[in-house]
């Protein structure tokens, strides 16, 4: 999992709980990568996780761009998750939502 400065607080605690209790489950191991300060940092992070061959990447993105990732995940055949972002050409490889406020009625 390539992470980010916004693991800070209950969402992220959270999510790290249910992903690392799954992957233990499957009796696999999460090894975190931290992104830090920047895209290039971010890059470096999933490389490295690329390099270690690991069986799948999950993604917490905070620099790179929507086309960036979906370019990380056409070249490489890992399968690779995004969460927090709506990829536009792998639908099917992001976990997003809309926090945008709506009206009703």
């Amino acid at each position: 999992m390539v992470t980010n400065t916004l693991y800070h607080g209950v969402y992220f605690s959270e999510l790290l709980y249910h992903v690392a209790r799954m992957t233990e489950d499957k009796g696999r191991q999460l090894i975190l990568a931290d992104g830090k300060h920047s895209a290039q940092e971010e890059r470096e992070a999933i490389q490295y996780l690329l390099d270690l061959r690991c069986d799948a990447i999950i993604i917490y993105p905070r620099f790179l761009t929507v086309d960036e990732m979906d370019e990380i995940v056409e070249n490489h055949s890992q399968p690779i998750m995004v969460l927090n972002r709506r990829l536009r050409r792998h639908a099917s490889h992001c976990v997003w939502s809309d926090q945008k406020p709506r009206r009703c009625g």
